[in-house]
């Protein structure tokens, strides 16, 4: 029995499902209280997105042996039909029979997070990092908890965390290169996060133009012209990447091009201020309102 269990197992791993299925029926056949087949089987449901036919398989095998990581598939089927309340309660069983397990943790956060009770999520997401630092998951929604209590520092700094460990994660790339952007507004030192948020993204149009920003705070011409006319290729649309090429041209003394960046960026819609006034200035409009 335990050799055929094996070759269900390789194949279910291997993602021959229908193979494993057809084993897995074959042991139930001859031994119906299999705990670990049970568990397999509803394993299948679950990645099929079929709980209510997982959650019986699940109940038979923790009557025959209670066992941590059936109620964490139990508790994610619950989690499937969004009855949270059921999937926190197989939750906070396994992690009373398994104390350690940060993932049990995790989803115990998430169960919070979907009742509406965000610091006790924080609390078990807190604990999780204690018991394993390099939870990749935990690190994502622990951000987002940060980033939605308006603390982008810590937000990014859990995000940095697991960029380092799964630069692929296609759930956390867009977070992290946006916190890159958002730090560099109140960090005193913002080149280095925008060229890193560049390097990742080289079409985040967000970046060139912040960066554009920040060489012309510093007086370094060349590059802030460079990353601004990257800002217009990318996103020529954006009126206020056109207002900051007027601003560059205008610091290098070069009034006629300054000018027609500004109308460029009144023309796509820009009503600042300082758009306004810096035509009326440049086009002469304001000495003549005065004579």
């Amino acid at each position: 029995m335990m050799n055929l269990f094996s070759k269900a197992v390789v194949a279910h791993q291997n993602g021959d499902v229908e193979t494993a299925r057809a084993i897995y029926m074959a042991i139930l056949s001859r031994d119906p209280e299999h705990a670990d087949t049970l568990g397999m089987l509803a394993m299948i449901h679950l990645q099929e997105r079929k709980p209510q036919e997982a959650i019986p398989l699940l109940q038979r095998a923790l009557d025959v042996q209670p066992n941590p990581s059936f109620y964490s598939r139990i508790g994610i089927a619950y989690q499937q039909l969004g009855k949270w309340v059921l999937a926190q309660d197989a939750w906070q069983k396994g992690l009373a029979m398994a104390p350690n397990n940060s993932e049990f943790m995790y989803q115990l956060g998430i169960a919070r997070i979907a009742q509406g009770d965000r610091e006790q999520a924080k609390e078990y997401w807190q604990q999780a990092l204690e018991k394993q630092p390099n939870h990749v998951e935990v690190l994502v929604n622990l951000g987002m908890w940060y980033r939605e209590d308006e603390n982008i520092r810590l937000a990014h700094d859990c995000w940095n965390r697991a960029y380092k460990i799964q630069p692929k994660n296609p759930r956390l790339r867009p977070l992290y290169i946006k916190s890159l952007f958002e730090v560099s507004l109140v960090d005193p030192t913002p080149i280095p996060l925008l060229q890193r948020a560049i390097k990742i993204d080289k079409n985040y149009h967000q970046a060139y133009g912040r960066l554009a920003e920040c060489y012309l705070a510093k007086g370094k011409f060349k590059k802030a012209f460079d990353s601004c006319k990257q800002a217009i290729f990318l996103a020529p649309e954006k009126p206020e990447y056109h207002h900051a090429m007027g601003n560059i041209y205008r610091s290098t003394s070069q009034d006629m091009e300054a000018l027609r960046a500004y109308r460029k960026a009144r023309d796509l819609g820009s009503t600042h201020p300082a758009t306004m006034q810096a035509i009326r200035v440049l086009s002469g409009e304001e000495q003549q309102t005065a004579d």
